[in-house]
């Protein structure tokens, strides 16, 4: 019967020691993808402001952006954002 109470035990250890490092799995994975997000945000900034930068010393980025942006932009709401960089 002892032996049953100790097994019974150990098993509710080892539960909780995997329901714990399951937690912790979570909560490392949310971060990871947090930071993911962060660098793609900041990626997009970037990349958008090197955009805006050179669009008026380039006259074939300025023609590609006046041709295809305007497709990119689903919403009207963006597309009022962009008015005077599309005309």
């Amino acid at each position: 019967m002892d032996t049953n109470n100790n097994a019974s035990a150990k098993l509710a250890r080892l539960a909780d020691k995997i329901r714990l490092l399951n937690n912790k799995k979570k909560l490392l994975e949310e971060s990871f993808k947090k930071d993911e997000r962060k660098k793609d945000t900041r990626r997009k900034i970037l990349l958008g402001s090197f955009v805006l930068y050179n669009l008026n010393k380039n006259e074939e980025l300025k023609k590609i952006i006046s041709n295809e942006f305007p497709n990119f932009l689903t919403r009207e709401v963006d597309r009022k954002l962009f008015t005077e960089i599309l005309q």
